[in-house]
């Protein structure tokens, strides 16, 4: 889209000027509203992963305090 080379000579050229950057605005606005949504569905992934690492983190200390637990458990055994 082209506006930087709109002229205003009379009426009928300054309404097509409004126009054309009510047009520019319209597609600013739609360009800004795809990349929020992108930006918050990016915020959202970002969470879920770091909440999913946090989780994968506590199972695997869980897996070896129980690992370590089986092992004491069967050196006091013996």
């Amino acid at each position: 889209m082209r506006i930087n080379n709109s002229e205003v000579v009379d009426i009928d050229q300054a309404r097509a000027a409004i126009t054309s950057l009510d047009h520019a605005t319209d597609m600013v606005n739609q360009e800004r509203s795809y990349l929020g949504s992108m930006q918050n569905r990016l915020a959202l992934t970002t969470s879920n992963l770091a909440s999913q690492t946090q989780n994968i983190e506590a199972s695997h200390s869980n897996i070896q305090g129980t690992d370590f637990a089986a092992d004491a458990a069967e050196l006091a055994k013996h």
